[in-house]
């Protein structure tokens, strides 16, 4: 790992574990050949690029708060060499995690009026910068002192969708389900497509191989080791309409969580799910050629009662029925949602015969996490999530599945 001292302003290498102390840069990225690299500090030509006032700048405030070192991810990187880079990446959190505190300079924002508008919260390496650190401080773009993230965690919270709860720095965060975790995502963006994978490992707790060229398969390949290492389902509450009738097991991009409410919806009771057995210790997760292997709780949706009807249902109330009890709880509908128009007298004249499939959540808090699934006709173990514009049956509406899941008792 390689530090810059702040009174010398030169780079020094530290072996693993570190116990030097030092501070950690979070900022945007300008004009990448502005940028200060690790090459340009071998030839000697560092104090030639645009951004070495920033650099400079940074130094003296964190050698002013008693920081002999520093680490900044333009310059203390070697991107030259793919061993190293794949190392960085996976490094990266915990690099973060481990500093001394945590120095964002936002150099877009002069002064808060209008700090919830600035970039920064809307890039994807900057979620695990936001998270990580124990202490974090920012700053504008005059090096002026903004505040703390804990004195700034409504502000933060409003720019981001992440509660103040998960901000506190005691990594308070790494509770959250998988689905609420990649909604945090869910707006951000890098500049190559495979970061916004990669910038997201550390939050998961997982590693990859580094392949920059493989686009969204990325994303995949961080899916499939999020399952080998969670037993969180949430990671298969994700909005098909926003993916854009993708049909696979796997999301296509963290912004199919974008909806909150995929998340929390909370609309079933207790009684209903401390029937339902857990999974046995041995129905482990496990991606296979047909989608995904898995142990879901599943619950006939044995009837259907329309309280309000428009051109279509807007409000429907669900009765379900669990060893034999029957238990009630009803869903309203955001009008955008739905768009067949065609149905009437209640819209179970071409309903299929679905099911209720309750994922488990890692986080109570966020309520109860369920999907609407299908069985597919002649394999008793296997079933479809069907997504339904507003739940409203059609004749063509139970071709828009999802994708596949094996259900095992």
């Amino acid at each position: 790992m390689r530090l810059l001292n702040t009174k010398t302003l030169k780079l020094e290498e530290f072996y693993p574990p570190v116990r030097q102390k030092y501070g950690i840069l979070s900022h945007r990225w300008g004009n990448p050949s502005d940028e200060v690299l690790f090459e340009h500090f071998e030839n000697k030509i560092h104090t030639q690029k645009k951004a070495w006032s920033k650099i400079e700048q940074y130094c003296k405030i964190a050698n002013k708060a008693n920081f002999a070192y520093v680490w900044v991810d333009t310059c203390c990187i070697d991107k030259r060499s793919s061993t190293e880079l794949q190392e960085a990446i996976n490094s990266m959190f915990k690099w973060y995690k481990e500093s001394a505190m945590c120095h964002v300079f936002m150099e877009d924002v002069n002064g808060l009026a209008k700090l919830e508008k600035s970039v920064w919260f809307r890039r994807g390496w900057t979620l695990q910068e936001l998270l990580a650190p124990q202490f974090e401080t920012f700053y504008d773009q005059s090096w002026k002192i903004l505040g703390t993230r804990q004195s700034l965690a409504k502000r933060i919270e409003n720019a981001t969708g992440i509660e103040m709860r998960y901000l506190n720095g005691d990594n308070t965060f790494e509770g959250a389900s998988v689905a609420m975790k990649m909604h945090w995502a869910s707006s951000r963006a890098t500049t190559r497509p495979e970061d916004r994978a990669y910038s997201l490992l550390g939050i998961f707790g997982v590693s990859l191989s580094i392949i920059y060229g493989e686009g969204e398969k990325a994303f995949e390949r961080l899916q499939e080791e999020i399952i080998k290492s969670s037993d969180d389902q949430s990671l298969f509450a994700w909005d098909a309409k926003v993916g854009g009738g993708y049909r696979r097991m796997l999301a296509p991009s963290p912004d199919v969580f974008g909806r909150k409410d995929m998340i929390n919806r909370s609309t079933f009771v207790m009684e209903m799910l401390r029937r339902i057995p857990s999974a046995p210790d041995n129905q482990d997760t496990q991606k296979s050629n047909l989608g995904v292997r898995m142990y879901l709780p599943v619950s006939l949706l044995s009837d259907v009662r329309v309280k309000k009807v428009g051109k279509c249902p807007t409000t429907h109330q669900y009765v379900l029925e669990v060893d034999g009890r029957k238990y009630t709880t009803t869903i309203t509908l955001d009008p955008s949602e739905v768009t067949a128009t065609t149905c009437k007298g209640g819209c179970k004249k071409d309903s299929p015969p679905l099911f209720i499939g309750l994922l488990n959540c890692s986080t109570p808090s966020e309520g109860t996490v369920f999907i609407i699934i299908r069985k597919i006709m002649g394999r008793s173990k296997r079933y479809e999530k069907v997504y339904i514009p507003g739940y409203c049956f059609t004749k063509m509406a139970v071709q828009e599945y999802g994708f596949n899941v094996l259900f095992i008792q």
